[in-house]
């Protein structure tokens, strides 16, 4: 849902919530074809980058890039602002710096303000619903519909590095994603999936449909 809401012409951000690994994925699933290999999520090297299975999961599956949380900070906005000057380029960020446990929206961290801060790229809030539900206990695959609401791009380069400016756009950002949010079923608010046959869902966005199956 907002799919023409993705700038076509020149590189962007993508933000958004973040409850499941699952999410990356949805974010990916609306990109264009032609501009998948051209995006980017910032996975936390951390986490991510620490050994070889997940490092072949996050590069091959994702192609994900290595964002250091807690120190070289600096460094890792400097490779994003690259990335984000060549053309056509998607970054896709998770402001929160973490997954929620709960499925509420936390606070964004400032790394996201002082990458956009004096910058005319784009930032395009997005909002996830029913990733947090979706991996249930027992199932090989996502249990419930995910939805993806993607908002109108905004820019940032009215406001400076300075604190409080970076400040104010993670609130902005917030709370453009919250509204994207409340236009559906809070994250908090999902029931668990239930019953005992084998049952069948869909990841849907855009033009592109999955049916996915879980066991009982």
């Amino acid at each position: 849902m907002g799919e023409k809401n993705l700038p076509v012409d020149r590189s962007f951000v993508i933000v958004a919530n973040h409850a499941s690994h699952l999410d990356a994925l949805c974010l990916l699933s609306a990109v264009p074809l032609r501009q998948l290999h051209q995006a980017f999520p910032a996975a936390a090297a951390d986490y991510f980058f620490v050994n070889l299975p997940r490092v072949a999961l996050s590069v091959l599956v994702v192609n994900a890039l290595p964002f250091h949380r807690q120190t070289h900070t600096r460094q890792s906005l400097a490779i994003c602002r690259e990335l984000l000057a060549k053309p056509g380029n998607i970054l896709i960020i998770f402001p929160e710096g973490h997954r929620s446990p709960t499925g509420r929206l936390a606070e964004f961290k400032p790394g996201i303000g002082m990458l956009v801060a004096e910058s005319q790229v784009p930032v395009v809030p997005c909002y996830l619903s029913g990733t947090h539900r979706a991996m249930a206990k027992g199932c090989i695959f996502p249990t419930r519909r995910i939805e993806l609401r993607i908002g109108k791009p905004r820019t940032y380069a009215g406001h400076s590095l300075e604190r409080d400016s970076v400040r104010q756009i993670c609130h902005d950002l917030h709370d453009a994603v919250m509204e994207l949010g409340g236009a559906g079923i809070p994250a908090t608010m999902e029931e668990s999936p239930s019953g005992q046959s084998r049952r069948r869902c869909q990841l849907m966005h855009g033009n592109r449909r999955w049916m996915l199956a879980c066991k009982p």
